[in-house]
Order: structure tokens, then C-alpha cells, then sequence
């Protein structure tokens, strides 16, 4: 039996159809997890641009010099290659010893791993000029995806230094990981991994 559609009707039937498929495939897209990466990372870039905008001369927070002044933050490792496992440039520090005994070198850090830095870094919290260790867990990029001086907290690691990894990230962008930031820490003389570091490089106990 027919609807007894007109040929307007039809038309207009057609019409909502397609826009039904539409939206359909839409919310598919939305619901991927790689689309989500990328409008989260959007929203998080949009705040923190705006947050961002404040000049060094409206920051609440005064920069620091040492590390221990803010127990932790976190340095650029480089830009890397998660298809090769490989460093594009760089790295800018290497692991010298590593806490669950693997490989050290220019690999990727894991918590616990004992750090030296190969090229004077700055530390970074996001937003720390404005909003101080607010965002002491996150690295910079997930605050938002530009660099600023605000992130700037003051304190600049030596070339030789040697520090703790406390966390490492792999912010995404434009839905894929292109770099790598380790939050690190002071390195203890005391504990048994830095003493082992400051050993292997030829540290003196009160250097570094």
C-alpha cells in the first residue's frame, strides 16, 4: 500500500533522510577516541590561550631558582617519533640510571630514572607566573599548546645536572603524541639511584 506521497513530499522525505545520515555519521566521528583527543586538546589550548594573554608584569608569582623551592616541574625532553621510538632532535637529557634496570641512554624515562641534562633547560609549570603550582601535575602543553613565558618558573637546570624523573607525558596534537616533557625533581645525594648517577658521570658529592 503507497503513502500517497506528493512529489514535494517525496522530496522533502529525501531531504530529511539524508539529513538524519548526516548527523548519524556525525556523532560516530564525535564518539571516536582520537576525535576526542583533539576537541579536548582544543578546548584545553583555547583556555589556556586565554589565560595565557596576561603580561609577566600582572604575574602574582615570583620566579624562583631553585628546584627544590618548588619540589618539582617539568623540562622539554624533544620532539620524538612514536612511530620509530626514536628521537627526531635531540634528546635533551638521557636516562643514566634507570630505576627498573633497563636501558639507559637516549630512551624513554620512566619514573625513578635518574636524569642528566645534556642542554640547559628551563623549568616549566603552565601558567605558573599566573596561577603558580596549580598545574604542577600536568606538563605545559596540556595548560596549552604554545610556549610562554609565564610557564617560566625560574629555575634553569646546568648542563650535567643531574635530576629524578617523577612523571613523563606525551602531550597530543592535532590527535597525535609529537613530543615528550619529563616532571622531574631534585636528585637526592642520599638515595641509592642518584648515588649511583653521580658515581658513573664522576660527580664529586658536593657538585650537581
Amino acid at each position: 500500500m503507497g503513502l500517497g506521497l506528493t512529489r514535494s513530499g517525496k522530496t522533502t522525505l529525501l531531504a530529511a533522510l539524508a539529513v538524519l545520515v548526516v548527523l548519524v555519521a556525525a556523532a560516530a566521528l564525535v564518539l571516536r577516541p582520537e576525535t576526542r583527543r583533539m576537541l579536548g586538546a582544543f578546548v584545553n589550548s583555547s583556555r589556556g590561550a586565554a589565560r595565557a594573554k596576561g603580561a609577566l608584569s600582572d604575574s602574582v608569582y615570583p620566579p624562583v631558582r631553585a628546584l627544590e623551592q618548588i619540589g618539582s616541574g617539568w623540562i622539554y625532553l624533544g620532539p620524538y617519533d612514536h612511530d620509530r621510538q626514536a628521537y627526531r632532535e635531540g634528546p635533551f637529557a638521557e636516562v643514566v640510571v634507570c630505576a627498573a634496570g633497563g636501558r639507559t641512554g637516549a630512551v624513554v624515562p620512566h619514573p625513578g630514572d635518574v636524569l642528566r641534562i645534556l642542554r640547559a633547560s628551563h623549568v616549566a609549570i603552565g601558567n605558573y607566573r599566573i596561577e603558580g603550582l596549580t598545574h604542577q601535575d600536568v606538563a605545559p602543553p596540556r595548560v596549552h599548546e604554545f610556549r610562554s613565558r609565564i610557564d617560566l618558573t625560574g629555575v634553569r637546570l646546568r648542563e650535567g645536572e643531574l635530576v629524578t624523573v617523577i612523571a613523563v607525558e606525551r602531550p597530543w596534537r592535532l590527535g597525535k603524541p609529537r613530543a615528550l616533557w619529563s616532571r622531574v625533581g631534585p636528585c637526592d645525594p642520599a638515595s641509592e639511584p642518584c648515588a649511583r648517577a653521580r658515581a658513573q658521570v664522576g660527580a664529586p658529592p658536593d657538585s650537581l
